[in-house]
């Protein structure tokens, strides 16, 4: 059984620019600049919270991904469930070369780091906890759940990075625009990162539930139904 946060998160953050001092011409010429931008990601796997503590009903309220595949129809008991959060940022810092005599400024992306921070939950039915067969059955059952975000986002960081760099390069150099107008620039180019960004995020969300719901199959289910003596 698996869910997990739909709100795939993007921190928007703009720390300070770099700035270039130099002797520039009466004429702000921002097309002579060939910047060689770095994307790096970041891959955080956070260590596994186990809670024993909610009982079978209690994890039937909450709100899962995937379907059961006994049917809305039938009834049936959790032993287990896995919350799968994964959260996405991306951090930026520009360069900026700003015109003294005409007040303008060319600016571009310097460095840009993307983050993929993952934090399962992972939570067993409290009528297992004196049951140490199916105790491991069903978490064993749940960890499949967790490496198979963890394989997903190593699979898609790549392309994470790939789309961003690409969005950077058709971006390029922006200006030469009025010094009290960087700020604004700035956000604007960060946010068509990040539309980059989140376009992958979402494929890869796509695939996610895809594959958790392979977890979850019928004769999966079935298995763990005859394990320990059929015993709940």
């Amino acid at each position: 059984m698996f869910f997990f946060d739909p709100a795939i998160l993007s921190a928007l953050e703009q720390p300070a620019p770099y700035f270039i001092e130099a002797q520039l011409p009466a004429r702000h010429d921002c097309r002579r600049h060939r910047p060689l931008t770095s994307v790096d990601v970041k891959i955080e796997e956070q260590p596994i919270v186990y809670d024993n503590s909610r009982s079978s009903a209690q994890l039937q309220g909450f709100q899962i991904d995937t379907v059961s595949p006994y049917g809305a129809d039938v009834h049936t008991r959790i032993s287990g469930l896995t919350e799968g959060r994964i959260d996405v940022s991306i951090y930026a810092n520009f360069s900026v070369e700003t015109h003294p005599g005409t007040a303008t400024s060319c600016l571009w992306f310097d460095t840009v780091t993307i983050t993929v921070r993952s934090a399962p939950t992972v939570y067993i039915a409290s009528e297992h906890n004196n049951n140490r067969c199916r105790y491991q059955s069903t978490l064993n059952h749940e960890l499949r759940h967790v490496e198979v975000d963890r394989r997903v986002v190593r699979e898609y960081a790549p392309q994470m990075r790939r789309a961003v760099l690409d969005e950077i390069y058709r971006i390029g150099v922006v200006g030469p625009e009025p010094v009290l107008r960087a700020g604004v620039v700035r956000a604007q180019m960060l946010e068509s990162a990040n539309a980059a960004l989140q376009r992958v995020v979402g494929q890869m969300n796509s695939v996610r539930r895809s594959r958790q719901q392979a977890v979850d199959t019928r004769a999966e289910y079935d298995r763990l139904s005859r394990m320990c003596g059929g015993k709940f």
